[in-house]
């Protein structure tokens, strides 16, 4: 199984024209938190800072991510104490990305609870891809919420 999802991230890192020196270590470590039910989008070893969006804290390290069809994962597994985050596809609100093309591009994602800031490609071509992926999945939350049929509440 893991075999097939290196072959399958490393296809994501041409495509995304991701570099990987470096990071084989953290890139498996990753690869190895990905569900047999899930689909690889976009996968990075990059920096990524999370911020609650009611209390401010920020938890900022660096780290390595995976975009799949069920949820967004960040993933340091270095230092004192490892961090892994798992945001499912039904907490993302919504996307934007920017860039100057000098410096790394920068992708902001809203879940319901917090904005987390990824480090990207300085290249908007990629960067915009990556928005891309994301809004996508947050379209076909936003499909799924609205097929839910409303449960009516009646008051005693």
């Amino acid at each position: 199984m893991f075999a097939n999802r290196w072959v399958e991230a490393e296809q994501l890192f041409k495509e995304f024209k991701v570099s990987t020196f470096g990071n084989k270590k953290i890139l498996e470590g990753l690869i190895s938190q990905v569900n047999s039910t899930e689909t690889l989008k976009y996968i990075d070893p990059d920096n990524v800072v999370i911020e609650n969006r009611i209390t401010s804290e920020k938890t900022s390290f660096p780290g390595a991510w995976f975009v799949s069809n069920e949820r967004v994962c960040v993933y340091q597994p270095f230092g004192t104490e490892p961090y892994r985050d798992d945001f499912p596809v039904e907490t993302l609100e919504s996307v934007s990305a920017k860039g100057n093309g000098l410096t790394a591009g920068k992708v902001f994602l809203a879940t319901d609870s917090d904005i987390i800031t990824f480090s990207v490609s300085y290249k908007e071509e990629t960067y915009r891809k990556i928005e891309r992926v994301l809004d996508d999945l947050i379209q076909k939350a936003l499909e799924l919420r609205q097929d839910i049929e409303p449960v009516e509440l009646s008051i005693v």
